[in-house]
């Protein structure tokens, strides 16, 4: 039987493994909460991103995208 561990590992090496897509979804959907609905984990969650970002692109700024918060869906009645 094969046992398993969860494993910890520093924020910033966990943030390496994001494609960049991933960043600009997680800054974009940082950046649409509230202000006060931030938690502490993560405002340091974005500053390591924003950190990483910058490795990978400098001083190019991060792109925002949509988010699922931003997302509308409506049902609408289709006419024939």
């Amino acid at each position: 039987m094969s046992e398993k561990y969860l494993k910890a590992q520093p924020l910033e090496t966990y943030v390496k493994g994001f494609s960049d897509y991933e960043i600009m979804q997680s800054v974009s959907r940082f950046k649409s909460t509230l202000t006060w609905r931030r938690s502490t984990p993560a405002k340091e969650l974005h500053k390591k991103l924003v950190k990483e970002w910058t490795k990978r692109h400098g001083g190019k700024p991060i792109p925002s995208v949509l988010v699922e918060n931003d997302m509308v869906f409506v049902w609408d009645k289709i006419e024939d």
